[in-house]
């Protein structure tokens, strides 16, 4: 009799995990969400960057990209928000690992610029976020 029940279960459970594969489909969303779509990419390949373009650091210090810069050596800019949790740091790691295969060295043979575009925060409350004095 437990015998019997132990096999029932057991093709039971073979059954479930068998077929449940077959009737389980992933739900692919390929349309883009409404809020990106008027979001257009320009992309100016080739051109050159205004270098006097200026940023806020943490501190509230304005600098520019000539201050970052080699004019001569290729730049990478690398935007990114001031504080995500998740994407930011799959940016920077996929930039590592690009960077890594690479025969060049960052700040000899070219230039890394990461800044924030977050324009929510005030240079304030980043600079006490970042626990710099003011």
């Amino acid at each position: 009799m437990i015998l019997r029940y132990l096999l029932g279960i057991s093709f039971m459970l073979i059954l479930h995990i068998t077929i449940t594969p077959i009737l389980s489909f992933a739900q692919v969303n390929r349309a883009a969400p409404p809020i990106t779509q008027d979001i257009t990419v320009d992309e100016k390949l080739g051109d050159i960057l205004d270098l006097s373009q200026s940023f806020l650091t943490s501190k509230g210090d304005t600098i520019t990209l000539a201050d970052l810069a080699d004019p001569q050596k290729p730049v990478l800019l690398n935007p990114l928000y001031y504080d995500c949790p998740i994407l930011c740091n799959l940016v920077l790691d996929r930039v590592a690992d690009g960077i890594a295969a690479l025969d060049w060295t960052p700040g000899k043979e070219f230039t890394i610029v990461s800044f924030s575009i977050d324009s929510h925060r005030n240079t304030r409350r980043r600079t006490k976020s970042d626990g710099a004095s003011n």
